[in-house]
């Protein structure tokens, strides 16, 4: 299947839009259920889950090998840290042990959706790199 950068630029910034909306609502489950994170862990969450997706697409229209490449690295560390987070480390923000809740299937669902979009985004990234050479 060949897909033309800007057919990859597309779908990079729809899965960024996608990510964010998924994120938003993942932040209003955590609230919701009072899960804490620690002032580093926002740190991160702000800078690369957040701020990086949105600088990839900004840098996607005018340097589309860097604005990947952005894409790529943001979506992996965002895909790492909300694995590691919801599914392997032992604390309030792990799936398989949260209360019961109304917001509690949010919260799972959501860490789901997330860590397939950026999985997706990841992917996106990579061959848009790949597709400019």
């Amino acid at each position: 299947m060949n897909i033309n950068k800007n057919s990859l630029a597309r779908i990079g910034i729809g899965i960024v839009v996608v990510h964010l909306v998924i994120t938003f609502l993942h932040a209003f489950a955590h609230s919701n259920l009072f899960i804490a994170m620690s002032l580093l862990q926002n740190f991160y969450i702000f800078l690369v889950i957040l701020a990086g997706p949105i600088v990839a697409v900004i840098i996607l229209r005018y340097k589309p090998k860097v604005g990947f490449a952005v894409l790529a690295v943001s979506m992996l560390g965002s895909f790492l840290f909300g694995v590691y987070h919801h599914f392997v480390a032992i604390g309030s923000d792990n799936v398989f042990t949260l209360d019961s809740s109304p917001w509690t299937m949010v919260f799972q669902l959501t860490a789901v959706l997330l860590a397939i979009i950026e999985f997706a985004g990841t992917g996106i990234g990579l061959l848009g790199v790949l597709a400019q050479d």
